[in-house]
């Protein structure tokens, strides 16, 4: 006897379970037909709650990005106000952040992959709202370094948690929509916040570290209120979810020349949000609000081109990609050397927006891709781009107190040109071993 059961969403929702006596006999086939039959409704039910997670992830990483930036910026004006710091010490400055950010990845990493993402997020944020506004009461500089140092450590548990959940459970098409979301969102954030920061900081030292902290504490408050939904609370952490995994790992070595850029991208990055300020305050002589502008506008440019980005598929484990956006970093940096009108810095800052976006999704797409441990990815994406970043601030910093800012423009393109012969021994060598595995 053939018995057809169909079970509607609504039954499922009203009724719980089902079970099925016939001839006496318990039908355990009408399980399996169950199963089948709400498969798709299972994995509506958990697109749903994706969805849901994708929100959240995506407003959280806009505005910790947007409190970070403003107080990155706001930091730079304060230390050299308050504390009449010199460029190299400003460069230093910069770079302790960055630097106990890169220890507290590599020193905390096995600690925050046992607890789920929510928490440790939260908790991030917390510490930052707290280390961060503590800076504005100290009467050091001393006191400001290891405040700040400690706002790095706080932040070394807030993005790799988030990226890597992000991309649980999503390849390709997906994977590239959501890379691009979250790139998205963080660079609204990295967009207003040095503006905010130049126009608050031409009025008071202290307002754009004061913005930050509120702008955190929003973030503190959104997470608090819904950590304790059965949603979030479900969220396994990052050693439970890689233990779940089944599947094969297929990640591609093409990850290995896009953190190479990275680490290049990063050093001009840190350059031009540490060091440019300074020489176009000094030398320019441009208000706060002017040079603000000039980041809104390269921060402008990185949005749309992650939304480009985004929306194609065409740079997907193609090399061409990683050395197009190498080149772009490269142009800019010869414009960069020149520019001292501001049509020319708008130039520059257009093309490095380019370049910038272009490297970054690279290395978090093909980092994440085929991969089952993404928070470890994530980790290394994150690890690759503060080796950058620390570099250029730091080094910039003592370049241009000691030399020019032509000078530093020079060590930039050496650089970045070194980072492209390694990218192409680095491509051709890993082929060549893959190509020896297969035969």
């Amino acid at each position: 006897m053939r018995v057809k059961l169909e079970i509607t969403e609504a039954t499922l929702n009203t009724s719980g379970c089902v079970w099925c006596l016939m001839d006496g006999e318990w039908w355990k086939n009408l399980e399996i037909d169950l199963v089948i039959k709400t498969k798709n409704l299972y994995n509506k039910t958990m697109r749903h709650k994706s969805d849901q997670h994708a929100m959240l992830i995506n407003i959280i990483s806009f505005l910790g990005q947007l409190s970070m930036a403003t107080i990155n910026l706001g930091l730079i004006f304060f230390m050299k106000t308050v504390f009449k710091l010199d460029p190299q010490s400003i460069g230093l400055f910069a770079a302790i952040s960055a630097l106990s950010y890169l220890a507290g990845i590599l020193v905390l990493k096995k600690l925050v992959s046992a607890y789920p993402p929510p928490r440790t997020i939260l908790l991030s944020a917390i510490g930052m709202l707290f280390s961060g506004s503590a800076i504005l009461i100290v009467k050091t500089s001393w006191s400001a370094f290891l405040l700040y140092a400690l706002y790095g450590l706080f932040m070394s548990f807030y993005w790799p948690p988030i990226m890597g959940w992000l991309s649980r459970n999503k390849e390709k098409k997906e994977l590239g929509k959501s890379v691009s979301n979250f790139n998205l969102s963080w660079t609204w954030g990295l967009i207003a916040g040095p503006y905010i920061a130049g126009l608050l900081s031409g009025k008071s030292a202290a307002y754009a570290i004061e913005a930050a902290g509120v702008i955190m504490l929003i973030v503190v408050i959104i997470l608090a209120a819904v950590s304790r939904k059965p949603s979030i609370l479900a969220v396994s952490s990052n050693h439970d979810h890689k233990k779940a995994i089944k599947e094969q790992d297929t990640s591609t070595y093409l990850r290995y020349a896009c953190w190479v850029g990275l680490i290049s991208g990063y050093f001009v990055f840190g350059i031009t949000m540490n060091i440019f300020p300074l020489y176009a305050q000094d030398v320019l002589h441009m208000p706060e609000s002017t040079i603000g502008l000039l980041l809104l506008i390269r921060g402008l440019v990185t949005a749309l081109i992650f939304m480009l980005m985004g929306k194609s598929h065409i740079w997907h484990f193609r090399f061409s990609s990683i050395m197009v956006f190498q080149g772009l970093l490269a142009a800019s940096l010869i414009i960069g050397l020149i520019a001292e009108s501001l049509i020319l810095l708008i130039v520059f800052f257009i093309i490095f927006g380019v370049s910038f976006s272009g490297i970054y999704t690279i290395s978090i797409f093909h980092g994440a891709a085929g991969s089952n441990d993404r928070e470890h990815r994530m980790a290394v994406h994150e690890i690759m781009l503060t080796i950058g970043i620390v570099s250029g601030s730091f080094l910039g910093g003592v370049l241009y107190q000691r030399m020019s800012y032509s000078s530093v423009m020079i060590f930039c393109l050496i650089v970045t040109a070194a980072a492209a012969a390694a990218q192409f021994s680095v491509y051709l060598g890993k082929r060549a071993s893959i190509k020896k595995l297969k035969l």
